[in-house]
């Protein structure tokens, strides 16, 4: 397994990755404002595909991932990855796909466990009255530039 810092205009990020499957693709505050310098050719692609969907010319991602967690947690997640550039569901559309509209407090507790930010855009989910949380910290400023990208207004 390799970690690499990437670097982009939005955001500074942690990447794991084994093979080209990435692992996890948080955002990595901490590091914000130090210039990145991946090494691998896999982690130079990921930082490029990153500015490109920052940037407005990418509207999604073909890279393999391999997220951790929970069979609930996955089931969150792979509903997530389906949501379409430019447009939201909320934690209880997820719930509801899921079979039960009461589980729309699970759908944000998985959404906060994900590892692959961006990828998985767990920033298109949002609250039936507004914006919701994000990462499971306020970070919401990050979430509102993410949708303003997307030409999202909640």
């Amino acid at each position: 397994m390799k970690e690499e810092f990437l670097t982009t205009s939005i955001a500074s990020f942690r990447i794991l990755y084994e093979k080209n499957i990435i692992l996890q693709l948080q955002f990595d505050f901490e590091k914000k404002g130090k210039k990145s310098n991946p090494q691998s050719p896999f982690a130079k692609k990921i930082e490029n595909l990153l500015e490109e969907y920052f940037s407005g010319r990418r509207k999604t991602f073909e890279v393999d991932i391999k997220p951790s967690g929970t069979s609930f947690q996955k089931k969150v997640w792979d509903i997530t990855k389906k949501i379409p550039f430019g447009k939201t569901l909320t934690y209880q559309d997820i719930a509801e796909k899921l079979g039960n509209k009461n589980l729309s407090r699970a759908v944000g507790q998985a959404l906060k466990s994900n590892k692959i930010a961006i990828i998985i855009p767990c920033h298109r989910v949002i609250a039936k009255n507004g914006i919701g949380g994000y990462s499971g910290r306020n970070y919401l400023d990050i979430k509102r530039k993410l949708l303003k990208i997307e030409n999202i207004s909640i």
